[in-house]
Formats: C-alpha cells, sequence, structure tokens
C-alpha cells in the first residue's frame, strides 16, 4: 500500500464561495516529483537529489498535492513520512478516503458544504 496514491475527496467550503470540495493525493516521492514539487522549496544543503534529501530526512517518503475546486492543476502542500501525511486528513470530519474522484461518493461528498454537518 506503501506505494499507491492515496486520494481524499474534501466537503466544499460554501461560506468561501466553493463550488465543489478540494481533492488531495498523498503519492509516493520520486525522483521526478521531487525535482518539480520539493527541491525548489528547500533550503540550501537539503540535498540536490531525492537519495542526498533523505539521507539527511530518511522518513520524507511522500508528498500532498491539492487540487482546488477552480485550479487548473495539482498543486504541490508538502512531503513528509505517508503517517504524518495521512493522519491529519483521515481524522478530518470534512475529508473522506476515495478510490476514485469520478466515484458516485467522491462527488456527492465534494458538493455538499461543510456547514451542512
Amino acid at each position: 500500500m506503501e506505494d499507491e496514491i492515496r486520494r481524499f475527496q474534501w466537503m466544499r467550503k460554501a461560506e468561501g464561495g466553493q463550488a465543489f470540495g478540494n481533492k488531495m493525493e498523498i503519492r509516493p516521492l520520486t525522483e521526478e516529483a521531487f525535482q518539480k514539487h520539493v527541491f525548489p522549496r528547500l533550503r540550501k544543503g537539503a540535498g540536490n537529489t531525492l537519495m542526498e534529501h533523505q539521507a539527511k530526512y530518511p522518513n520524507v517518503t511522500h508528498y500532498a498535492v491539492v487540487w482546488r475546486w477552480n485550479d487548473t492543476e495539482w498543486q504541490f502542500h508538502r512531503d513528509g513520512s505517508l503517517e504524518e501525511l495521512v493522519w491529519p486528513v483521515q481524522d478530518s470530519p470534512w475529508a473522506i478516503e476515495v478510490d476514485s474522484f469520478e466515484s458516485q461518493q467522491a462527488v456527492q461528498y465534494g458538493q455538499t458544504a461543510d456547514s451542512d454537518i
């Protein structure tokens, strides 16, 4: 399961004008993803490659991206261990884990306002 993408559908924030809830994916960190999302945000000396970075920070194995209802592509959220990225979302009453964002469950949840619960 560590190599799988974990998907979370959030309820929409009606008061914030959201038409649909955010989507989040937690993905295994690859060299390509490291170079695209993580490396540009690192301070000098934190590693130039994923291997160098993980030598200093061995728990950084995954990263999270978010797609807000009006985005045109995935936005980097943060990196860390699978556990530290999953637990705050998994324990949230405003998000559910889904297999597919196109599933009926995900669509209904994304359309539900968080103020409705």
